[in-house]
């Protein structure tokens, strides 16, 4: 099947004319897919390389560009005018024919401008059955978006005014295919957002593929205590019916507890979005490392991952990041 070589990630924090892109590990015959967002409504321009699908949210721009690589050492700088951007650069393998045309199955497709959380990725019917999804997701301010389960994050991130995610996933039989939808690092509906969705045929030997999750799976379950917030990881559906009133020697003010599939590369990966209350009584040094009470406003975005040691028990890693500066690989 069509299998991720490998990729690169640019990033432009400042305003900038030239997208001189990182290029990923190719060679001749790889599809390298271009997955492009900047802030504003202008499009990118290069040469060289085919837009498949380019569109508008409400004050960001979104693209998806190609092109069948002719060497090791192909290079793309996109222009644009004057404003922060990103792009990824994926080169694939083991893709069908010799042209972009005969690697991309149908058409790249766009849905609607959404401002609502869980924020939509794209739908489509791929032409051909073993196809590898790739799903863009092109927003307006930073809010590094993450797809939620039963996709693959390849990247979460954002150029401080704007943001993007690309996940990704297989489709072994031609039918619809819909994206589970993105979280993000806001509470509010202000980052209005184009989902992209474009799908790779295989050369039809199946030798190799990338890890996927079965988008049927039910997964586990994520239990969160909540002390001086509220909030959730991802979109799913919180009970209360737990009840930790301390945990260690501390209060709790709430417990979260949702189902949530496993996510392909890091189990378990969660977007938490949640809002500080007025209080900050309950917001102590042991909790978040402050040497005392700290108002949080505004909301802050939180990455969590659970995974197991080598020798028993289990690790939890929580890191709390700026909503202008976060990378999440």
């Amino acid at each position: 099947m069509a299998k991720i070589r490998d990729y690169a990630i640019t990033i432009s924090t400042t305003t900038t004319a030239s997208l001189v892109c990182e290029m990923p590990t190719h060679v001749t015959g790889d599809l390298l897919l271009a997955f492009l967002n900047k802030d504003s409504t202008t499009g990118f321009a290069g040469t060289g390389w085919t837009m498949q699908q380019e569109q508008n949210s409400a004050g960001a721009h979104g693209a998806v560009w190609a092109k069948r690589a002719a060497s090791a050492s192909e290079t793309i700088t996109f222009t644009l005018t004057l404003e922060t951007c990103l792009a990824v650069i994926v080169a694939v393998k083991n893709v069908n024919g010799s042209t972009v045309a005969d690697a991309v199955s149908g058409s790249a497709v766009t849905g609607a401008d959404d401002l609502t959380f869980p924020l939509d990725g794209a739908t489509m019917t791929p032409s051909h059955n073993n196809c590898l999804i790739f799903d863009w997701l092109s927003t307006d301010i930073g809010i590094g978006p993450s797809a939620l389960p039963g996709w693959v994050n390849i990247f979460t991130g954002d150029a401080g005014a704007n943001s993007g995610c690309l996940s990704y996933s297989y489709q072994k039989t031609a039918a619809e295919i819909i994206h589970s939808g993105h979280w993000g690092g806001v509470t509010s509906t202000g980052a209005d957002s184009r989902g992209f969705i474009i799908a790779v045929r295989d050369d039809g030997n199946e030798t190799e593929v990338d890890p996927y999750v079965d988008r049927t799976t039910v997964g586990g379950s994520i239990v969160a205590s909540i002390v001086g917030v509220t909030g959730g990881i991802d979109a799913g559906t919180w009970t209360s019916t737990l009840s930790l009133a301390t945990v260690g020697a501390k209060s709790t003010s709430g417990d979260i507890v949702a189902t949530v599939a496993d996510s392909g590369f890091i189990p378990f990966w969660g977007s938490a979005s949640f809002t500080p209350t007025a209080s900050t009584t309950l917001l102590g040094g042991s909790q978040l490392d402050f040497s005392a009470a700290k108002d949080m406003q505004p909301a802050v975005h939180f990455c969590l991952e659970l995974g197991t040691l080598q020798h028993h028990g289990t690790m939890l890693t929580l890191a709390r990041l700026r909503q202008a500066d976060w990378f999440l690989p």
